[in-house]
């Protein structure tokens, strides 16, 4: 509805007619609206410079408790458990959203990052928290040109056991824990990058903090926050922030 209210226009514009709210939400699912807002999207993200280092996480999307939403997911979420969805982003420390995607909360973090990593191609660094630390992502992301920096699931003090083991995670273990050159956990510190970033999305211009009532459905959900996603890059192009 913020669209069809003529002082969200500039001044010059505010004399054409514009579309009714109704009309709006017949239109926004088609096709045709739906592939130019993800032509604007793809125009954005390729204004980012290559990033040697990246950034994945996710943050919950909570909804209340008593929704009849059946696409959402009772999992995870700041301070216990919640109902609703979670985004799963890469975030290249430019400040350029390579990849995301909206999931129910109950999905695991590993199975999003199975979905985004092929989708941003290397060489470079992947940094993760703990939640990744899997060998098939190591394995996965290797193939793709990155290496991921998680720290272990379990701590350092566990062995590691007789499975086999990525060599990427190998890797990964001996930059974090055996770096003569604290190289590996200096680079580990700026996975802060990603929660500046969803910072940004919750404050006050974007309005990220969770879901409104009348945006449910998975489809719903997507292309609310693929809105949030493009008014961000806009206000802040890639290369213009980094962190």
């Amino acid at each position: 509805s913020w669209a069809c209210h003529p002082e969200s226009w500039p001044i010059w514009l505010r004399r054409r007619v514009r579309p009714t709210p109704s009309t709006m939400s017949r239109r926004l699912p088609t096709a045709s609206v739906r592939n130019r807002i993800a032509r604007l999207e793809d125009h954005l993200r390729a204004l980012a410079p290559a990033d040697l280092v990246q950034v994945i996480d996710g943050k919950p999307l909570p909804i209340a408790g008593h929704t009849r939403d059946a696409d959402s997911g009772y999992g995870r979420a700041a301070g216990g458990n919640a109902r609703g969805y979670k985004i799963h982003v890469i975030y290249g420390l430019s400040g350029g959203v390579r990849a995301w995607t909206v999931l129910p909360m109950n999905v695991d973090e590993r199975r999003a990052a199975r979905e985004l990593i092929p989708q941003t191609p290397g060489p470079g660094y992947l940094l993760a928290d703990r939640n990744y630390d899997a060998n098939y992502l190591y394995d996965l992301a290797a193939g793709h040109e990155w290496q991921l920096l998680a720290p272990r699931r379990y701590g350092p003090q566990r062995a590691l056991g007789h499975i086999r083991h990525s060599p990427a995670r190998l890797r990964c273990i001996e930059l974090l824990e055996k770096s003569a050159t604290e190289f590996g956990p200096q680079l580990l510190r700026l996975r802060g990058a990603i929660e500046r970033f969803f910072g940004a999305l919750t404050s006050t211009p974007y309005g990220l903090l969770g879901l409104p009532a009348w945006v449910r459905r998975r489809p719903r959900v997507h292309r609310w926050v693929q809105a949030k996603i493009i008014l961000f890059m806009l206000a802040h192009p890639p290369g213009s922030r980094a962190s």
